[in-house]
């Protein structure tokens, strides 16, 4: 998929924030043909808040069985 298009002057801000996540171990490289776009939102304060759009994904993603009924005595 293509990436969406992200404003210059925020290039830098992604890059930071992604290599904070990565060195907490949070997010890790991948080969996975699954993607997942990013959107960056600035908030009111005027920081930058990364957010990831799962659409594509959800597009594969099962749903999880429905469990079991509940039985009454």
């Amino acid at each position: 998929m293509k990436p969406y298009r992200v404003p210059e002057k925020l290039c830098l801000e992604i890059d930071k924030q992604i290599k904070e996540l990565k060195e907490l171990g949070f997010i890790k490289e991948s080969k996975s043909p699954m993607v997942s776009l990013i959107i960056c939102v600035i908030k009111k304060d005027k920081t930058v808040r990364c957010v990831i759009d799962f659409c594509y994904v959800n597009k594969f993603t099962l749903p999880d069985a429905p469990g079991l009924p509940k039985v009454r005595n």
